[in-house]
């Protein structure tokens, strides 16, 4: 019984397991998306509007250029899940620790990305150039949130 719950097996399984569901996730995702463009299709042929144009059918559009701030999240959620990653593998005893060590290099990179791009993120911001909008979500020039964000009180 020892040897079914070494570090070796649990890492297997839980590599396995999370393969598993985010697999999972992204197909329901997509079927999601393809019910909505359904929908939105129906919608506008009740309507007798114009059909709504979709490059690609079947696959999500195409996303815009990541944000600097998403990439300071990203990177700062992946060093302390290295972090805990090697901190766990060590107390258990197991020599694989060091992989923990390939993700802590994957939030490393991210804050770098953060560092180059929000830098310029931040003069466009400093500069009140259109489309720039503070971290956050507000645009110094109108004073509005972006889409989708709440006003801070």
């Amino acid at each position: 019984m020892a040897d079914i719950l070494s570090g070796e097996v649990v890492i297997t399984l839980v590599a396995i397991l999370a393969f598993v569901v985010l697999s999972l996730v992204s197909a329901r995702a997509q079927v999601r998306y393809r019910q909505l463009r359904h929908e939105e299709t129906m919608a506008a042929i009740e309507k007798g509007a114009d059909l709504p144009v979709d490059p690609s059918p079947g696959s999500p559009p195409a996303q815009a250029a990541p944000e600097p701030s998403n990439s300071l999240r990203t990177g700062l959620l992946t060093l302390g899940i290295g972090g805990g990653l090697i901190a766990a593998l060590r107390l258990l005893g197991s020599e694989y620790w060091a992989w923990g060590l390939v993700v802590v290099g994957l939030g490393v990179a991210h804050m770098v990305y953060w560092l180059v791009m929000g830098k310029a993120e931040w003069e466009r911001i400093r500069r009140g150039a259109p489309g720039a909008t503070e971290i956050g979500g507000r645009d110094p020039a109108s004073g509005s949130t972006a889409p989708g964000e709440i006003a801070p009180r």
